[in-house]
């Protein structure tokens, strides 16, 4: 059926009604003994959520016994502007998260300065040494560039090299990388938007980037962190973005991308890929590992949130809406259930790693969303995250070993 979200158009400017209701049942308000005026604000919150309890009832009992999942998603980005939010400060996160990451937030305000002088690391001063001694140190002078310090945006300006300190240096040459991949992302925007309002954005996001990147300094920023951020100011626009995409990269899975290298991250978790395989579809998984092909072909999938990978604005935002109300590793299920529905192809393909590889790495423009992600919801049921974590990588490791190379450390 054709998306019920069209047209894509990304809102920005929205009547938020009720702003601090973010999701309460009808039944809290019985208990509730309201004084003075307060007491009709709790009888009109209570008759509204009342209508909208009968609303959905009614719309349940209408549709009993169809598919349900031909709904599945927020619909609107008029909606999904006021619950991603919601979503994002009450992420389902993963019980292994490292204890010393709780704290990680900076007590440092974006307007203060770059570098925290109390901090200064013993290390630096080794560095600039390092860096002053350098033989071209005096024939380089001048650095111009854009960028932003302190929450403002400088641009073709010349700075004194030996003015800046290491960590500055090393901040100017991240920004600028974070720009760049940033001035890549025409493709991503939807097609109705001007070229105005698209370097507006691209403006914006930049700094939203940095300044979410700079409330850790165990952060490091990877190419494709742009594109989760770029979906999120598109739907909700600058302001709420920041919060979004900061709660995203503290408590989400993104803080492990973040934080460590892509080996010990993102591809361990695509490891798991082939032991869900294994058990959704022998078959299948035996293809893939005898032709080594890894897992790089789906490196982005979860790195981005499928935003670098699909075609489509509406596609993207759906798995947005599953992913923030979901587990840590729903990506991963939904890798397996892409992989899955395309078995006819692959197995009909040349099994040669480097054709498979392109197959899957291509992602078709028509996908059937409901089912993929109905199918990843059934894998994650036969499978828990932290039963395939465990038991079932255990027996798949045992199971390889002795005939290949690809199994879990």
């Amino acid at each position: 059926m054709p998306s019920l979200s069209e047209p894509p158009t990304p809102v920005h400017d929205i009547d938020y009604l009720g702003t601090q209701l973010e999701a309460s049942s009808c039944d809290d308000f019985l208990s509730v003994k309201p004084y003075g005026r307060s007491k009709i604000l709790a009888s009109a919150r209570y008759n509204c959520l009342k209508k909208k309890r009968e609303e959905i009832a009614r719309f349940l009992r209408d549709h009993e016994g169809e598919n349900l999942d031909d709904y599945i998603g927020l619909v609107l980005d008029q909606y999904r502007a006021r619950i991603w939010p919601i979503l994002a400060r009450k992420l389902v996160t993963s019980h292994e998260e490292d204890d010393d990451d709780c704290d990680t937030i900076s007590s440092v305000s974006d307007s203060n300065s770059l570098v925290s002088t109390s901090t200064h690391d013993s290390r630096d001063t080794d560095d600039e040494q390092e860096l002053r001694s350098h033989p071209e140190w005096n024939q380089v002078r001048l650095f111009s560039l854009s960028f932003c310090l302190s929450g403002k945006i400088y641009t073709s300006i010349d700075i004194p090299v030996y003015f800046l300190s290491v960590k500055i240096f090393t901040f100017i040459v991240f920004y600028l990388q974070v720009d760049l991949d940033v001035r890549r992302t025409l493709a991503r925007f939807p097609p109705n938007i001007s070229d105005d309002h698209r370097t507006t954005l691209q403006d914006q996001l930049t700094p939203l980037i940095v300044r979410v990147l700079r409330s850790n300094s165990r952060f490091r920023y990877y190419q494709g962190f742009h594109d989760v951020c770029l979906t999120v100011i598109l739907v909700c626009g600058v302001e709420s973005a920041y919060e979004v995409c900061k709660n995203l990269a503290h408590h989400g899975p993104f803080r492990s991308y973040l934080t460590k290298s892509l080996e010990s991250s993102v591809l361990k978790e695509l490891e798991l890929l082939y032991v869900i395989l294994s058990r959704a579809d022998p078959e299948l998984e035996r293809v893939l590992r005898e032709v080594h092909l890894g897992t790089m072909f789906a490196l982005s999938w979860p790195l981005t949130w499928f935003s670098h990978s699909l075609n489509k604005y509406q596609q993207i935002v759906r798995f947005f809406d599953v992913f923030l109300a979901s587990p840590p590793l729903t990506p991963i299920y939904v890798c397996a259930a892409i992989v899955l529905k395309r078995k006819s192809a692959i197995l009909t393909c040349d099994r040669e790693m480097p054709i498979i590889h392109q197959l899957l790495s291509t992602m078709p423009n028509e996908l059937h969303l409901d089912a993929i992600l109905s199918d990843s919801l059934y894998l994650s049921s036969l499978m828990p995250p932290f039963a395939l974590k465990t038991e079932f990588s255990r027996l798949y490791r045992e199971r390889v070993r002795p005939t290949s190379t690809l199994f879990l450390t």
